[in-house]
């Protein structure tokens, strides 16, 4: 179909062609070039890839490269996209890399999917200098997207608050699987909100085994609210975190779950965050997972609810200089045969939850220069702990006047 590879030509009729001509189920070829496909886009309508059947785009290896370019001196309004798909199309990208044009040119985006059915899957796709990956338009009742991505390595330029490396509206189902995700923008108060997974209300995920790294704002974004359905399942499952994770430059934290009623489980997850790990909104259940800021001498949130009844379950997991803050009313949490070790902080956990109740049970709590735990309102019980830190002013705090009284139930704990 004439198209050249040699990164001065515009291949983009020449794609446009091989697509109609594949038709639906249909499968293009992309071939191994000494140089890099040019698809120039611009601001006017028609210069995207267009799918609007199911078809699969192949590179013969993965350093197969598509490019885009600009036809224009500065960019407009709105996100450039290399591939827009419609319903009820699904596209996959296979054994590719996709690059975004030269810093400096505004916000690109890779693969967009519009309002209703259909999908997109990428399977061995590296992706570098798009502003973002991937977007999902709001989907229609006629049915839902799906998204698959794995095996895939992924680095966006977030210099373009608020695009998100990965953007899933709501009635999607999202799924990826060992890839890396993360961005080399700058770190800015203006990209503070740009997030590598933003999940926007109704979006049913999975996450597993992911290396997400580097996002001004979250690593991942759970957005539940508005007047649409929550998110009805969220898995995330031996996972690593490693950044700063701000969001506004105020707190920082790997998942933000916001408004959401259904419960986020973490499994075997890692985080390595220097302002925090998990800001939860809704019910949290972390088992098997490890929690540091990365230094000796750096503090760093573990998990931090602000909901109101909700529900927290932490089983054998691990929190060095991470320590848990509960100030959710009447909201229940049970930390069970964990290890808490925080020398750069003042407390292991503090607990504010006003009519609430929090469970801790065969845990070891060490490291903490003021109190391993600091009590302020609801219901502590305590079995069966060890607090070790004999350098502590007090193995435990009680505290009067923030809310309900305080009571505490303790039974066969050592000090």
């Amino acid at each position: 179909f004439g198209a050249k590879g040699d990164g001065v030509n515009d291949d983009n009729t020449a794609f446009k062609q091989a697509i109609a001509a594949a038709g639906a189920g249909g499968t293009v070829i992309v071939p191994k070039t000494a140089n890099f496909y040019l698809i120039n886009l611009a601001s006017s309508s028609g210069s995207s890839l267009v799918i609007t059947s199911d078809i699969t785009i192949r590179g013969t290896s993965r350093d197969v490269k598509i490019k885009t370019g600009i036809t224009e001196a500065t960019s407009s309004a709105g996100v450039y996209n290399l591939f827009v798909v419609n319903s009820p199309a699904v596209l996959t990208v296979e054994n590719l890399t996709l690059e975004g044009p030269e810093d400096g040119f505004g916000a690109f985006g890779a693969l967009h999917h519009n309002t209703g059915q259909g999908g997109i899957n990428v399977r061995y796709v590296s992706s570098t200098k798009f502003a973002q990956f991937l977007k999902t338009d709001e989907a229609s009742s006629l049915g839902k997207i799906i998204i698959d991505v794995q095996d895939s390595d992924i680095i966006t330029k977030l210099d373009y608050s608020p695009y998100n490396t990965f953007l899933i509206n709501e009635l999607a189902t999202f799924r990826m699987r060992r890839t890396r995700a993360s961005n080399e923008g700058l770190v800015t108060s203006s990209v503070n909100s740009a997030y590598i997974v933003y999940l926007n209300r109704g979006v049913n995920t999975n996450l597993d085994d992911n290396d997400f790294g580097n996002a001004p704002g979250s690593g991942v974004h759970i957005w539940g609210g508005g007047t649409t359905t929550t998110p009805d399942y969220v898995s995330i499952t031996n996972n690593r975190f490693v950044g700063r994770y701000g969001i506004d430059g105020v707190f920082s934290s790997f998942a933000f779950l916001t408004n959401t009623r259904q419960e986020t489980v973490f499994t075997n997850d890692t985080f390595i965050t220097t302002d925090g790990s998990i800001l939860a909104y809704g019910d949290v259940r972390v088992n098997d997972s490890k929690f540091s800021s990365g230094s000796a001498t750096q503090i760093s949130s573990g998990i931090e609810s602000v909901a109101v009844n909700s529900t927290f379950s932490i089983d054998h997991s691990n929190f060095y200089n991470t320590p848990i803050n509960a100030q959710n009313a009447t909201s229940t949490w049970r930390i069970s045969n964990s290890h808490f070790n925080s020398p750069s902080t003042t407390y292991n956990v503090i607990m504010y939850v006003s009519g609430g109740h929090m469970s801790l049970i065969n845990n070891i709590f060490e490291g903490a220069s003021s109190q391993q735990v600091l009590h302020y309102s609801g219901e502590l019980e305590m079995r069966n702990n060890r607090f070790l830190n004999s350098s502590s002013s007090a193995a435990i705090e009680v505290a009067v006047g923030y809310g309900s009284s305080p009571k505490i139930i303790s039974q066969e704990n050592y000090f």
